[in-house]
C-alpha cells in the first residue's frame, strides 16, 4: 500500500498538467495567443490556436452546435463551447451577407442594362421628335418656295437633319441667302460655290445646267433646288478629277439634286464626293456616274440618305466596279425610304461606316441590274436592316445579297434583319453572308426563291421560307398549302414554309401582300434587338418615300403589311 507522499508524486505530474490546461484556458499562457474569445461576463480566453487547427468544439461529451440557454454557472463551465458556437453564427452571418452582396451586385446590372435600353429608346424617340420638326419646317419652306418635280409627296414628310455638332467655327445665326439661276447674280453653281460663307442657304432655279462641277468649301450649308428638280449634267467632266460636286465644308444638306453624267480616268467619278462631316442628302437622284454618292473616312461624322434614288452608277467598261453608294469609315450611316437600284459588278449599297441603319428601302438588281452584293457592311460594327425590299437577279456576281464584316471583323460585331422581303432569282443565293463574331439575327423575313437564310453564325425566327420562283405572281383563287412550322430541331425549326409567298405582282416589283399571303398575321414581335427597338413602324412606297405600317394587332412577315384594299 502506497503511502500519502508516494502517492502525491504519482498525482503530482497529472496534477501540474491539468492545470496548466486551465491556465491556459482562464488566464493565457503568457504569450501572444493565436485565438481571442471574450465571454459575457467579461472575461477574455486567448487559446493558442490557429483556424486551420480546429476539427470541432464540444461542450462535455456532446456534439458541437447550437448551445441549449443555461445558467451562469453552466456558461461559466462551458466557455469554449460558448465561443465556438457565437463562431458558427458569425460564419453564416457572413455568408448571409455575401449572399446578399451578391444579389445586389446582380439587381445593380440588371438595371444598369435596364438604363441603357432606356436611354437607347429616348434618344430614338428624341431624334424622331427632331425629325417631325424638321419636316414642319422643310414642308413650311417647300410651300413658300413652290411645287418641286418630284414624284409624290417624297420624304419631306418623313425627313430629319444629320447629327449637328460643332465645327469648332463661329457660324452666323442666321446666313444669307444665295440664288442661282437664269437673270440672278450667281448664274451656274459654279459661281455661288467660292461665294458661300458658312451658315449660307444656296437656293438654285430647277432646270439643266450642263457640264457645271464646283468644290463647295463653307460649312454649315443648305444646298437646294428651288421650282423643280435641278439637273447637274456633268456631260463627262469633274471637278479636280474627283466628282461633280466635291464638298469639304461640315454639316451639309443637299436637297432636290440630280448628278449624271461623271466620268473620269480611273473610273470613280462620283456624283458627289463629302470630304467634310455629317451630311444629309435627301429628295436627289444620282445615275449614270462612275459612282453615286461617296464619302470619306472621317470617322467622326454621320451620313443620312432618305427619299432619294441611285441608279446604274458604274463604269460603262467591265474593267471598273462602281457602286450606287459608298458610305467610307463614318460614325453613322442611315438610309431610308429610298430606291437604289441597277448596279453591275459593283453594290448597290457599300459600307465602311462603325453603325448602319437600313431603313424602309426598295434595293433591287430589277431587270437590268447584277450587284455583287446588294448590301456590303464590309467592315462589321452595328447594323439593322428593316423593313426593306430586295430581289437579287439571275445574273448577280455574287451569292449573298448582304454581306457583313468580310473585309474586317470584332468581337462587338451585331447585326439584324427584320421583316425584309427578299426575291431571289441566283440559283444557290445567300441572304447574309456573316463572317462577324456574334450569330446574325433574322425575324420575320420573306426569303422566296432559291436561297439559303445564312451563312456563318445565324439566329432563325419566323421567317417565311418560299422555295418556288418568286417572280411568278400566284394564282388570284384559294390554292396553296397553309403555312407550317418547320419541325424537329433543324436550321429552320421555328420558322415557317409555304409554296408560295403571296405577292401582289411580283412582275413589277411589286412585293405588297395579297389577300391570301401566308405571310399575313404569322409574324413575331421583335422587340429590342441589339438595344435597338426593332419593330417595323413603315413601309416603302414606290417612288422614293415611305408610309406608316398598318397596325392591327397581329405583325405580317416581311417588309409590308397586308391592307386590304
Amino acid at each position: 500500500m502506497k503511502t500519502l507522499p508516494d502517492l502525491w508524486r504519482t498525482v503530482m505530474p497529472f496534477a501540474a498538467m491539468l492545470f496548466a490546461v486551465l491556465a491556459v484556458i482562464f488566464f493565457g499562457s503568457g504569450t501572444s495567443a493565436d485565438m481571442r474569445v471574450k465571454l459575457k461576463d467579461g472575461r477574455v480566453l486567448n487559446l493558442p490556436v490557429t483556424p486551420d487547427q480546429i476539427d470541432s468544439v464540444t461542450f462535455g461529451s456532446g456534439p458541437a452546435g447550437p448551445v441549449p440557454a443555461e445558467s451562469g454557472a453552466m456558461r461559466r463551465k462551458q466557455p469554449v463551447g460558448r465561443a465556438a458556437a457565437q463562431i458558427k453564427a458569425d460564419e453564416k452571418s457572413i455568408r448571409t451577407s455575401r449572399d446578399a452582396e451578391k444579389r445586389a451586385l446582380d439587381a445593380a446590372k440588371a438595371a444598369g442594362a435596364a438604363a441603357d435600353t432606356a436611354r437607347a429608346a429616348a434618344a430614338l424617340a428624341e431624334r424622331e421628335a427632331a425629325a417631325a420638326t424638321a419636316a414642319r419646317k422643310s414642308a413650311e419652306e417647300a410651300a413658300r418656295a413652290g411645287p418641286a418635280a418630284t414624284p409624290g409627296p417624297a420624304s419631306a414628310l418623313n425627313s430629319s437633319p444629320p447629327v449637328r455638332r460643332s465645327t469648332g467655327k463661329p457660324v452666323r445665326a442666321a446666313g444669307r441667302v444665295l440664288n442661282i439661276g437664269p437673270g440672278k447674280k450667281y448664274k451656274r453653281p459654279s459661281d455661288a460655290a467660292g461665294a458661300a460663307q458658312d451658315g449660307d442657304t444656296v437656293e438654285i432655279a430647277a432646270g439643266t445646267y450642263k457640264g457645271d462641277v464646283a468644290q463647295w468649301t463653307a460649312s454649315n450649308l443648305t444646298i437646294r433646288g428651288v421650282g423643280g428638280r435641278v439637273h447637274l449634267d456633268a456631260d463627262g467632266r469633274c471637278q479636280a478629277g474627283k466628282a461633280i460636286w466635291v464638298i469639304s465644308g461640315n454639316d451639309t444638306a443637299v436637297d432636290n439634286i440630280e448628278f449624271s453624267n461623271c466620268r473620269v480616268p480611273d473610273r470613280t467619278g462620283a456624283g458627289l464626293l463629302f470630304e467634310g462631316r455629317n451630311l444629309a442628302v435627301r429628295n436627289s437622284f444620282f445615275h449614270d456616274n462612275d459612282m453615286g454618292l461617296v464619302t470619306g473616312n472621317r470617322q467622326k461624322g454621320d451620313v443620312l440618305v432618305e427619299g432619294s434614288e441611285f441608279a446604274r452608277n458604274m463604269a460603262p467598261d467591265k474593267n471598273g466596279l462602281g457602286h450606287n453608294i459608298y458610305i467610307g469609315r463614318e460614325r453613322s450611316f442611315i438610309l431610308r425610304n429610298s430606291y437604289v437600284h441597277g448596279a453591275v459588278r459593283g453594290h448597290d449599297i457599300k459600307s465602311r461606316a462603325r453603325e448602319n441603319r437600313i431603313l424602309y428601302n426598295r434595293i433591287v438588281d430589277g431587270p437590268a441590274g447584277a450587284a455583287g452584293y446588294l448590301v456590303d457592311i464590309a467592315e462589321g460594327g452595328r447594323a439593322w436592316l428593316v423593313g426593306n425590299v430586295f430581289h437579287k437577279s439571275a445574273r448577280a456576281g455574287n451569292r449573298p445579297v448582304v454581306s457583313f464584316a468580310a473585309e474586317r471583323r470584332a468581337a462587338a460585331d451585331r447585326i439584324a434583319l427584320i421583316n425584309n422581303t427578299l426575291a431571289n432569282e441566283f440559283d444557290g443565293g445567300v441572304f447574309i453572308q456573316n463572317r462577324g463574331g456574334a450569330a446574325a439575327i433574322l425575324i420575320n423575313n420573306i426569303l422566296a426563291g432559291p436561297v439559303d437564310p445564312a451563312t456563318g453564325p445565324a439566329e432563325l425566327r419566323n421567317n417565311l421560307i418560299v422555295r418556288n420562283n418568286p417572280m411568278i405572281r400566284p394564282p388570284t383563287a384559294s390554292g396553296g398549302q397553309p403555312v407550317k412550322a418547320s419541325a424537329g430541331k433543324g436550321p429552320l425549326s421555328g420558322n415557317f414554309i409555304a409554296p408560295e409567298a403571296g405577292f401582289t405582282n411580283p412582275g413589277q416589283m411589286d412585293f405588297s401582300l395579297s389577300r391570301r399571303s401566308p405571310a399575313r398575321n404569322t409574324g413575331a414581335e421583335p422587340g429590342l434587338v441589339n438595344r435597338w427597338p426593332a419593330r417595323p413602324s413603315a413601309h416603302y412606297l414606290h417612288p422614293r418615300r415611305q408610309a406608316p405600317r398598318p397596325n392591327d394587332g397581329r405583325i405580317d412577315i416581311g417588309a409590308y403589311e397586308y391592307s386590304a384594299p
